[in-house]
């Protein structure tokens, strides 16, 4: 199975990602903000590394996962689109109380956090699918069940007898 870098390298870049969330939140006082719980966003932003795993996986049998590249784009298309209001935040374009003033770190991880997200969105709405003939040599390569087994393939759901 040979192993293309990109899905690898936009698996390390969402590492990345993710540590500029955590510095842009940290820099922008939002974790000193009063009635706020550091350890709360901490624990909701781990969901972010759902996305280093998409790529891993991709990267690691692409023609095993590629059935979970469309739900990976929209996963990315809906992170860049709440990613625009604290654009507009950041760059003055709400009234004062809602704007976000980013001292130079904030807004270097402000940066890499956009750059990030669109290099990944962009790796998977670009990407070429793998012919056919090589998709069924990696999934050929899968152990295969007894002819008694569950159903392999998705028409052999209907042939599935009902006992009892």
């Amino acid at each position: 199975m040979q192993r293309g870098p990109l899905f690898l390298a936009a698996a390390f870049v969402e590492v990345l990602r993710f540590l500029s969330l955590m510095v842009l939140a940290e820099a922008s006082g939002l974790l000193e903000a009063p009635a706020f719980n550091p350890a709360l966003l901490r624990h909701v932003a781990a969901a972010q590394l759902l996305f280093f795993a998409i790529f891993f996986f991709l990267w690691f049998d692409q023609a095993r996962y590629l059935v979970f590249r469309p739900l990976a784009l929209v996963g990315k298309a809906l992170s860049l689109l709440t990613l625009l209001p604290v654009l507009v935040a950041i760059l003055g374009g709400l009234p004062h109380p809602l704007s976000i003033p980013l001292p130079g770190l904030a807004l270097l991880s402000a940066i890499a956090l956009l750059a990030a997200e669109l290099f990944t969105l962009l790796t998977l709405a670009l990407y070429r699918r793998i012919p056919e003939s090589r998709a069924t040599e990696s999934l050929g390569d899968a152990p295969r069940r007894s002819p008694e087994g569950p159903p392999q393939e998705p028409d052999d759901i209907e042939k599935v007898e009902v006992i009892g």
